[in-house]
């Protein structure tokens, strides 16, 4: 204690206040419950930190989150925000604990956790496992997506586990040479090497799609308009699929509905509460089945407001007044209008087809009288992608130059040519060099973030559907690309820079206690003195 005598006061009143809101630090040792929180906050503190990463692997899904919270409370909000300053909130508590803990191990004073603390840490453990066990339950296909973004991530990952491991050398040091025994001073040195061995030799494991030679990277994956350009437009408006030719896509995605008499319609919903003002205009019908209003009632409803009110991906500031003045008079579409645009800009079209309630005119024969509305807009067959599974041997007969596509891969397990419309989430179930030699197409949706998008690029993906086809129809190559030579130069350069700091700190650290040992020699010394000259 004696390591730090000019800024040893002040420093102890800091962070003994903060960490047990106690002035200055009692005279006291440390209990075996306290060396228990310790460990409980350092293992709180890791899952902060797993959680703020889970929270940047999920914001490509966090509609999933909106939709979900919509079908309970019927209100349309962006969760994301609200998210990501919890996780923010979370995670720099527990650092500043963390800190707090690190300064009472430095200065060698006892540990004693307020319990507010103890409490907000317990909170804090709850709040995580609830969203770990929603993530389970839910949504276990977001798995495949932290896995996809750790393959992503990992040279980052190490670069910044070099770096704390190079920050706490000081600490161990410190540890090491202030240890009594030498089975302490071998257990703390052995247990960093080995971990400093572990953390240097991790791209060795590190598999990442985007470290190869730019020569071999593959063409830019196609872009499908998700319900159009929905970050641009109202969903599933004229305006959206407008704005999507805008950004390049060569295939339009949507969701096609059959009204009550029977006319074919773009719509996602099950029911127009979301993205339609029916609530003014059909008050008692809210909750009603979207194919159970007739065509001349869809067509009076206003399908563009909602967007500029709900602000659904917090895009619409960024839109000229032009644009909002547009949005606002979209009207719900006509799969024929969206067919007649499609065959005029020689775009393909992609849609999943909602069977509609049992007790609907057309609930046997939506599928036929989906297929004939498309063969009357003389669209050429094979703009035209069809998914559904529903009767697909008669869709075949009806159209045979209909393209088939696949939502599963076991659905095509005889087909001879095989295309998939896949969730990205079912990467690792396809070969993808497989599919270019057997000249097999596959879809992933939906695809959001650039590193997502650059990964799949990356891998030679032929196609993906996206809401950003504003942000991908800009990028001329991945953000993550690096050759394999140039990853191996900076992960050798970091890890020997980390070395030599980590030698020094510890040369350091020892002549500062040499020193210090020297001078309470020579103070005890003195102080032998001084006693035997009082006694005499």
């Amino acid at each position: 204690k004696m390591n730090y005598p000019l800024c040893r006061p002040f420093c102890v009143s800091c962070f003994t206040c903060f960490y047990g809101c106690r002035r200055k630090c009692q005279n006291e040792t440390t209990t075996k419950c306290e060396c228990v929180w310790a460990v409980f906050l350092i293992l709180i503190f890791a899952l902060c930190v797993i959680w703020f990463y889970f929270y940047w692997a999920f914001q490509n899904d966090f509609e999933e989150l909106n939709w979900f919270v919509f079908g309970m409370f019927k209100q349309w909000k962006d969760w994301s925000v609200p998210t990501l300053i919890l996780a923010g909130v979370l995670l720099s508590y527990t650092f500043f604990l963390l800190i707090l803990l690190l300064c009472h191990l430095a200065f060698q004073e006892p540990l004693r956790l307020h319990q507010i603390h103890k409490v907000l840490l317990i909170v804090t453990l709850f709040i995580i496992a609830i969203g770990i066990l929603g993530i389970n339950i839910k949504w276990k296909k977001e798995w495949g997506t932290i896995f996809l973004f750790l393959k992503v991530t990992a040279p980052a990952f190490h670069l910044g586990a070099v770096v704390v491991l190079t920050l706490l050398a000081w600490l161990v040091a410190d540890r090491f040479f202030r240890a009594r025994t030498k089975v302490l001073k071998v257990l703390v040195l052995g247990l960093y090497l080995c971990v400093m061995v572990g953390v240097y030799l991790i791209p060795l494991a590190i598999v990442c799609p985007c470290i190869m030679e730019e020569k071999d990277l593959g063409s830019k994956p196609n872009l499908t308009g998700h319900r159009g350009a929905p970050m641009l437009a109202p969903e599933n408006t004229i305006m959206s699929f407008v704005q999507a030719m805008k950004c390049g896509v060569s295939v339009f995605e949507t969701d096609v509905m059959v009204s009550k008499d029977g006319v074919p319609f773009l719509m996602h919903d099950e029911t127009l509460h979301r993205t339609t003002d029916v609530k003014e205009m059909f008050g008692n019908r809210v909750s009603d089945h979207s194919s159970s209003f007739l065509w001349s009632e869809l067509s009076d409803l206003n399908a563009g407001k909602w967007f500029l009110k709900t602000d659904p991906f917090g895009t619409v500031k960024s839109l000229s007044n032009d644009s909002n003045a547009r949005a606002a008079q979209q009207k719900v579409v006509k799969l024929e209008e969206l067919l007649n645009v499609a065959r005029k800009e020689n775009k393909k079209v992609l849609f999943d087809l909602r069977k509609p309630p049992a007790c609907h005119p057309y609930s046997q024969t939506y599928v036929s009288v989906t297929v004939e509305t498309i063969l009357r807009t003389n669209i050429s067959q094979d703009l035209i992608l069809w998914l559904p599974n529903e009767n697909r041997s008669e869709v075949m007969q009806m159209a045979p130059g209909f393209q088939q596509y696949y939502g599963e891969i076991n659905d095509s397990r005889n087909e001879s040519n095989m295309n998939f419309n896949l969730a990205y989430q079912n990467l690792s179930k396809i070969s993808i060099m497989d599919n270019h030699k057997n000249h097999t197409e596959v879809n992933l949706y939906v695809v959001n973030e650039p590193w997502l998008f650059s990964m799949l690029w990356c891998i030679g993906v032929n196609s993906v559907t996206t809401n950003a086809c504003h942000i991908f129809s800009e990028m001329k190559k991945p953000i993550i690309l690096i050759s394999p030579d140039n990853y191996r130069m900076i992960w050798i350069g970091t890890d020997c820079t980390s070395l030599v700091i980590i030698i020094l700190a510890f040369l350091l650290l020892k002549r500062c206690n040499s020193s210090l040992e020297r001078v309470w020699k020579e103070l005890s010394l003195k102080n032998t003195g001084v006693n035997i000259t009082l006694k005499q």
